[in-house]
């Protein structure tokens, strides 16, 4: 007799489907692999009827996943009425946080702290789920649900993915503007506090990379924290004919709501692009959601917007990562570049923790504007550099974050903590 598959529940906010940013990658690459293995069942959040027609196909696709997506389309009257009411409460905070600090951007990072409660109608989904089945572990990611391990049935194995660091987020936040103040400082110290305090009542850890392992191990017991990294999906992987590639133009992948991603893109364009664009021709193409506003202060660039399918943009694509504010974890729009075949340039910040970077060899470091410069221009240039850090690059993918690689280490951790009880 074939012993059942030990049931895996994982809650996360971001759908997996299709996979075109961080976070659903990172979903897609291990439940991709590990559905052959466990008997999964997956919550997460959709919010308009693309996001739930893309849940639908994902079903079609996994058949052998239990997907149990809470739907906030349309919203009820009631729902609406509550939203609004916490909007107009959310913008009354913000305004007087305003006036105790005069850093904009600081708000937007610290209006969704890791304390914040989640709604009603989220909690009661999770009630039903846990009402209906009993699970072998519940994976919970992300840090805007790491607050949920107060309701986890203490039964089941209960896991933490540190996706994000909201406390290392602020510390880069603070650092690149220079802020040593005892409001950065409670800010910091109280936001260190609420991650580490509800981070060490899960059972185990799942960090990225190495170095976030290391501080988590610092709050933690040694042997409850694993690292393991997540995949890029093999779907995104494609052959590249390498000595065709030609670089026409510079691209950014991200969303304008995701705060380090604005930062990166602001910084970039004000005080990088006009220099590096003179020197090299390439026009700056930024995919994903930016807002209106946002898009009009910047003629000079190209907001493509939402793209399904980003292999066609992709293709001769010299790929940017000018992101100043980390958080640890892994920076999916690296890996994604590298498996499509298209050389990084990237701020060392960006990709710290992954392993296997080397300067001049599979990507180019940059951490200024002469850097990211003379970076742009070399690759545009040099076709031998180009195709060297185009293949290590690729090479360095298939190595190290395949579906299989990434999705053995896990399945192996898995089976040692189920075997300990």
């Amino acid at each position: 007799m074939v012993p059942a598959k030990k049931k895996l529940l994982i809650v996360t906010f971001d759908s997996p489907y299709p996979a075109v940013h961080g976070g659903s990658i990172s979903i897609f690459g291990s439940v991709n692999y590990l559905r052959s293995f466990f008997d999964i069942t997956l919550v997460f959040r959709v919010f308009t009827r693309k996001q739930i027609q893309d849940a639908e196909e994902l079903k079609k696709i996994w058949k052998n996943v239990a997907i149990k997506y809470i739907s906030y389309y349309p919203l009820s009257s009631f729902s609406l009425r509550i939203r609004n009411l916490a909007y107009v409460l959310f913008k009354k905070v913000k305004q007087i946080g305003k006036r105790l600090d005069k850093n904009p951007e600081l708000q937007k990072i610290i209006s969704n702290p890791v304390i914040a409660p989640l709604d009603g109608a989220f909690i009661s989904h999770l009630e039903k789920i846990f009402s209906e089945n009993k699970f072998d572990i519940i994976q919970v990611e992300h840090s805007c649900l790491i607050n949920i391990i107060h309701i986890l049935p203490k039964d089941s194995i209960r896991i933490f993915v540190q996706i994000e660091g909201q406390f290392l987020m602020l510390n880069d936040l603070f650092f690149i503007n220079k802020d040593e103040s005892l409001y950065a400082r409670y800010l910091k110290e109280h936001t260190r506090f609420s991650e580490d305090s509800l981070i060490s009542q899960y059972d185990y850890i799942f960090a990225l990379n190495q170095s976030d392992a290391a501080n988590i191990r610092k709050i933690c017991n040694k042997d409850n924290v694993f690292v393991t990294p997540f995949p890029i999906p093999d779907s995104l992987t494609v052959n590249t004919n390498i000595g065709e590639w030609v670089p026409d133009k510079l691209l950014f992948m991200g969303h304008q709501t995701h705060y380090p991603n604005m930062d990166a893109v602001e910084w970039f364009i004000e005080k990088i692009y006009v220099s590096a664009y003179r020197q090299s021709g390439l026009k700056l193409y930024i995919t994903g959601y930016w807002k209106k506003r946002f898009i009009r202060k910047y003629k000079n660039v190209k907001f493509t917007g939402f793209v399904d399918d980003l292999s066609a943009i992709m293709k001769n694509s010299l790929v940017i990562c000018p992101i100043r504010i980390g958080g640890g974890g892994l920076r999916a729009k690296v890996i994604h570049a590298m498996s499509m075949g298209c050389p990084v340039i990237a701020t060392k910040g960006c990709c710290e923790g992954m392993e296997g970077l080397v300067d001049g060899m599979n990507i180019l470091f940059a951490d200024n504007e002469p850097e990211f410069i003379f970076a742009i221009k070399k690759l545009t240039e040099d076709k031998k550099l180009r195709n060297l850090i185009i293949k290590n690059g690729k090479d360095l993918i298939v190595r190290n974050y395949s579906e299989k690689t990434t999705g053995e280490i896990r399945r192996n951790i898995y089976c040692e903590i189920l075997k300990k009880g």
